[in-house]
């Protein structure tokens, strides 16, 4: 408070009241005190939005020391670059809560744009993001999906995989349309189409 401004109050400053009755004193807050009480809770707010789950920090776990300094920062610049656009770029009618926000800037972190292929953008997490779900039957030798193409030299014309979904044991050649190569039967598509439309109307 000492560096917050003059000590001196102007009409934006409160106007306080101490005692009752005929001993009643009224004042005004001088303006460091005055944004003191205004302005307090912005820490409490900002982290409130910080950890607002699915927090960045709560989801990238990692016993690698440098990495909670990293997400702490990042985190922060987050909440601070929503904030900054909710206040002064958007309309009310553009305006998106935060686990929308969250969500849209986690994909753009995935697939960066001013990153260019030869560091590393992942191609398949690309194709997960901007590829609607649907049931695909792999092609006639098809061995894995790779470069966002098939790679068909297994020997077996119809070579089956095992179903990746847990516990699942079933032998298959289908997978969904937004992460071809990741084999599923029929039952566990429907149930991955029907999570991540959820997951899109819930906004995370």
């Amino acid at each position: 408070m000492a560096t917050g401004g003059v000590l001196e109050a102007d009409d934006t400053c409160k106007m306080a009241k101490r005692g009752n009755g005929q001993s009643a004193v009224h004042f005004q807050y001088t303006k460091p005190i005055d944004w003191h009480f205004k302005y307090r809770h912005a820490v409490d707010d900002h982290n409130n939005l910080r950890h607002a789950l699915p927090s960045t920090e709560g989801t990238w776990l990692t016993t690698r020391w440098p990495i909670p300094v990293f997400s702490f920062l990042l985190a922060i610049t987050e909440v601070n670059m929503y904030l900054a656009l909710r206040f002064f770029v958007w309309s009310k009618e553009d305006r998106l809560e935060l686990v929308t926000f969250r969500r849209k800037l986690s994909g753009l972190m995935i697939r960066n744009p001013w990153l260019s292929d030869t560091y590393g953008v992942n191609e398949e997490a690309e194709d997960y993001l901007d590829i609607d779900c649907g049931h695909v039957t792999a092609p006639e030798h098809a061995r894995e999906y790779h470069n966002r193409q098939w790679v068909c030299t297994a020997k077996s014309k119809w070579q089956q995989y095992v179903c990746k979904a847990p516990g699942c044991k079933l032998q298959v050649r289908t997978c969904c349309a937004c992460k071809k190569g990741y084999w599923l039967c029929t039952k566990h598509i429907i149930e991955h189409v029907i999570h991540r439309e959820r997951t899109r109307r819930s906004g995370h």
